[in-house]
């Protein structure tokens, strides 16, 4: 039985309070009908509140609740409520002591005196003006930061994100959101087009008005770098614009793209500015570095062949001599080629000739992983190219740069599929013109998730300068990983599986998405860590092509999360002790970066603090950072880039079709180190094989040597 009320009180109780979305379950104090638990999303409501709730009253397993359509925060009207709601401490700096002198001094009229007058209060005796003024400031940002949080509520935007718009903005923030709320949209992250413009519409501003066209064609481009482009023909932006802004007719938005935040080139490509700027500054680099004099002149040909016929640990190919040579030959050398046809081993015997021609080398990959396996295989010192370059804390920008260059003779640098254009070109512009450099990756893998296509447009630029290796070496021919792989990588079906023989490539049938979460359940759980003795947390990796839907990550990480870390949770967070966590994006201040795996080993409810070891590194996050953190049991195949697991699993059906291409399955199979294990549906892998559509990126390096 539902029943509408319309209730007044005090808050007397929070039961359970979500900082993201403002979701809270309180108990509000009434004078007619006592005590009333509510349920409903505020932005701030606090404990000496007193409360306008209007809503439905409903009979559940909770109790009586009343499930709020509306929750108003209202100022207290007696002396006993302001006592009662200035002692609650939900204005910053004021006690019980403190609060019966403001209301013995102003009665009632106390809020209309720190509205208008607040300067009035000065008058009371035995306290001083610096503790007033300090009163007077955090009753302001209260009421400014209470008013703009309730105007945005109704664009379904939480404290959360409400609160850092006005820390932005500080007391200019209504101003803004009503003048030109699409400055939101460019200053700060995690606010979208969409809600900029829904709060213009609200405030009135024209459908063509230029500020309006600016933040589309800005969306417009930014959404086209999220799939990897650097620019977009201008006739592109133009038609895309024409869909978001659902206009019949544009003005010419050539004009307006001469504003500073874009770049329009003669060829009518249309730019970020930071995009153009990385293109231009990765061809001035590059040309730099062919400009001096190669570090490898210090010895003759003969003389690096001779060390290499010393490697008594290592037995090279003539296509891997060709590709050392070509290497040590170029100013700026590429290797590319897929799994077991020797880059590592290349690697290592470069490294050799490094050591005897006493060169400094510096050994690089994108992520953390990227960098230990590199770290393990060479048995050499590797980094992740940030901590490479070190970020300097104080203005956000890193150590090492065209100023301050790394001291290396050469530079190898691992995973190149993966950087994307602003990444290259932070670590071009820091090495060395003297240095040399080898870039080093599998071309077929998915590109970098941002802008660019850095390797691909590096072996275009550079033929001459670029061995692609093809050959399958013996011990790589072994295993059913690497051929299928290949398979895969040449559009060719997958080897079936051998009855009953034991192999480091399994697929399992089965076209029932809830049959498939319970197998990989059993696979996790039992099969994998009783036939190959792996631990189901630290070496089995569950890749997903997507985040949502049964099969999704979300999805499979609450019911890993459930079946491996079953432990019950002593509070409200997602995480506990002992969960499998990723880092979502870079944050230089924690030396933590996106693809960062780790495991919570602490959570302190006393002082909001959740701490990872990242292996290397203890890392605490207070509660609300934990937006960068997700669970990893399961992650996107696109997040596993670089990174090598014991045993992979990869749950592949139809229902990721909008996902399903050659290089995303190539990527997930070379993943595995030991054992991969597709299991789903063979019509949605033969869809992946088939499909090699990955459009073309928009990019446009081209530096000439």
């Amino acid at each position: 039985m539902k029943e509408s009320q319309a209730l007044e009180g005090v808050c007397k109780k929070i039961i359970f309070h979500n900082p993201d979305n403002g979701y809270t379950v309180f108990v509000l104090q009434t004078d007619d009908s006592g005590d009333q638990t509510c349920v409903g999303s505020s932005p701030n409501v606090k404990v000496g509140q007193t409360l306008q709730v209007s809503g439905t009253l409903e009979d559940n397993k909770y109790g009586s609740q009343v499930q709020c359509e509306t929750i108003t925060p209202i100022l207290p009207k007696s002396k006993v409520g302001i006592m009662r709601y200035l002692s609650s401490g939900i204005i910053p700096g004021i006690g019980e002591g403190f609060a019966k002198k403001l209301v013995a001094f102003a009665g009632t009229a106390l809020f209309k005196m720190l509205d208008k007058n607040p300067t009035e209060l000065y008058a009371i005796k035995g306290i001083g003006k610096k503790r007033l003024d300090l009163l007077i400031k955090n009753w302001q940002d209260y009421r400014n930061a209470h008013e703009v949080m309730m105007f945005l509520q109704k664009f379904n935007i939480g404290p959360k994100r409400a609160m850092k718009i006005y820390q932005h903005y500080q007391e200019k923030t209504l101003h803004v959101l009503q003048t030109n709320p699409y400055q939101i949209y460019q200053d700060i992250t995690g606010i979208g087009f969409p809600t900029a413009d829904q709060i213009a519409t609200e405030s009135g501003i024209d459908a063509h008005a230029t500020i309006r066209i600016i933040a589309g064609i800005q969306f417009v481009l930014e959404k086209s770098m999220q799939s990897g482009h650097c620019y977009l023909p201008i006739s592109q932006v133009e038609t895309q614009l024409q869909k978001v802004l659902q206009l019949t007719e544009l003005p010419t938005i050539s004009s307006i793209c001469q504003e500073p935040v874009f770049h329009l080139t003669e060829e009518g490509y249309l730019y970020l500015k930071p995009a153009h700027t990385a293109e231009r500054q990765i061809e001035t680099s590059l040309q730099i570095l062919h400009q001096s004099r190669s570090i490898w002149d210090n010895h003759s040909l003969e003389q690096y062949l001779t060390w290499l016929n010393q490697l008594s640990n290592i037995t090279l190919s003539a296509s891997q001599q060709q590709a050392i040579i070509q290497a040590i030959q170029s100013k700026v050398g590429i290797i590319t080629g897929g799994p077991g046809v020797g880059k590592t081993t290349i690697t290592k015997a470069i490294l050799h000739l490094a050591q005897q021609a006493k060169l400094e080398t510096v050994l690089c990959a994108p992520t953390g992983r990227a960098a230990k396996k590199m770290a393990s295989c060479t048995q050499y010192p590797a980094k992740t190219i940030h901590r490479l370059l070190k970020m300097d804390p104080s203005d956000r920008k890193f150590l090492h740069n065209k100023s301050n260059p790394l001291k290396a003779d050469l530079v190898i640098i691992d995973e190149a599929s993966m950087i994307d254009i602003y990444l290259a070109n932070h670590l071009l512009q820091a090495i060395d013109p003297l240095s040399n450099v080898i870039i080093i990756g599998d071309i077929d893998q998915l590109p970098s998730v941002g802008p660019g296509a850095f390797l691909k447009d590096l072996i275009q630029l550079y033929p001459a300068q670029t061995a692609a290796l093809t050959e399958i070496f013996r011990q790589a021919k072994d295993s059913h990983i690497i051929q299928n792989a290949h398979l895969v990588n040449a559009g060719k079906m997958l080897i079936p599986n051998e009855q009953d023989k034991l192999s480091d490539f399994y697929f399992i049938a089965e076209s029932d998405p809830q049959k498939i979460i319970e197998k990989i359940k059993f696979l996790v759980k039992n099969r994998i860590p009783s036939r190959f003795s792996l631990n189901p947390l630290t070496d089995v990796q569950i890749l997903s092509p997507m985040h949502k839907g049964l099969l999704g990550t979300q999805s499979l990480n609450d019911t890993l999360q459930t079946l491996l870390n079953p432990t019950k949770s002593t509070h409200e967070l997602k995480f506990k002790v002992g969960d499998k966590v990723i880092q979502t994006r870079n944050n230089y201040d924690k030396d933590a970066f996106n693809g960062d795996v780790g495991f919570v080993t602490s959570i302190n409810t006393e002082h909001n603090e959740l701490t990872v070891d990242y292996g290397e590194q203890l890392t605490p996050y207070l509660f609300s950072e934990l937006d960068q953190l997700q669970l990893a049991y399961a992650i996107s195949i696109h997040k596993s880039q670089g990174s090598e697991y014991p045993a992979v699993i990869i749950p592949i059906a139809m229902q990721h079709y909008t996902l399903l291409e050659r290089n995303l399955l190539y990527t997930a199979i070379t993943r595995g180190k030991q054992l991969v294990i597709l299991i789903g549906e063979m019509k949605a892998i033969a869809m992946a094989i088939r499909n090699q559509s990955s459009k073309k990126r928009y990019t446009n390096i081209q530096s000439l040597v």
